[in-house]
């Protein structure tokens, strides 16, 4: 029995081998929230040769925009930047990856299970409900050939029930929980399998994590625009969750603040920035109008 167990981990150490880091590229929309800089960090320690692409998540948040919607352009960015990679990894800011090991894991999954697109289902607990057949976004990986292929072809328009796939037992309003499901029932409309990652739930920062082999590589913490609030998510502040996770992540990766900047796409990110701090004053102009 141990010599099977050894003999199957020398393989699995094999077969990570095979795919590297350029292969890899890595998409982040944000709105340049100072967890960017963690999100960053983590991503760069663990695949230091993967390019990074930070996405401009400040404007154009809405669907009624098709196409031009900011939520697809992380697959027009992956077009334009790739140059031989094989795989994407799309990834919210306030994901934080906590080993590299996972993450070969999920891609290696995609490829066994002869999938286009990986991640966890919208319909995870105890934080959604959605639509089990769709994804959530804030860890997606796939094969960019078939992300490009999607897209040439992509039905904005395309709803669960044009496909020919059983009802899920979920509250009706649920089918289409997110406008972005079209972009999952176009992958499956054209015949391409999508694969799911196992999550689970840690308690001490109330995330969503992500798993691979039972071990966590990933943490998800969600509200970022609010994490600096006293709101509370479950029954811990936003503030409280975030602060943990940063000392956390603090003492185990040995991070100064200092560390944070280097790791940075300062060019990319500026821009951002800047346009976040512009769009939250007119925001906030607008409401103090509006309350004359």
């Amino acid at each position: 029995m141990e010599a099977k167990k050894s003999k199957e981990h020398s393989s699995k150490n094999m077969e990570q081998q095979n795919i590297k880091d350029t292969d890899i590229i890595f998409l982040t929309p944000t709105v340049g929230s100072i967890w960017l800089f963690y999100q960053q960090y983590l991503i760069k320690k663990f695949f230091p040769n993967s390019k990074r692409i930070l996405i401009n998540g400040n404007h154009r948040w809405n669907f009624n925009l098709g196409r031009e919607c900011v939520w697809y352009d992380f697959i027009k960015k992956a077009q334009e930047v790739s140059s031989g990679e094989k795989y994407f990894v799309h990834i919210d800011e306030d994901c934080f990856l906590t080993n590299k090991e996972g993450v070969l894991d999920t891609l290696y999954k995609l490829e066994n299970e002869n999938a286009a697109l990986i991640g966890p289902t919208d319909n995870m607990y105890p934080i959604r409900g959605g639509n089990p057949f769709a994804l959530n976004s804030f860890f997606m990986a796939g094969k960019i050939p078939d992300l490009i292929d999607v897209w040439q072809s992509f039905e904005i328009q395309l709803r669960f029930n044009d496909l020919n796939l059983p009802t899920p037992n979920i509250p009706p309003e649920k089918i289409e929980d997110e406008p972005y499901y079209n972009f999952f029932w176009n992958y499956l409309a054209q015949g391409k399998r999508i694969s799911t990652v196992p999550t689970g739930y840690a308690n001490k920062y109330n995330s969503t994590t992500l798993l691979a082999n039972n071990t966590t590589f990933a943490h998800h913490m969600w509200y970022t625009r609010k994490w600096y609030t006293k709101q509370t998510f479950v029954d811990l502040p936003h503030r409280v969750r975030y602060l943990r996770l940063k000392k956390h992540l603090d003492k185990t990766y040995s991070i100064k603040m200092i560390n944070l900047i280097k790791p940075m796409l300062i060019r990319q990110y500026v821009p951002i920035l800047f346009e976040g701090v512009i769009t939250k004053n007119i925001r906030r102009t607008i409401r103090v109008l509006k309350k004359k």
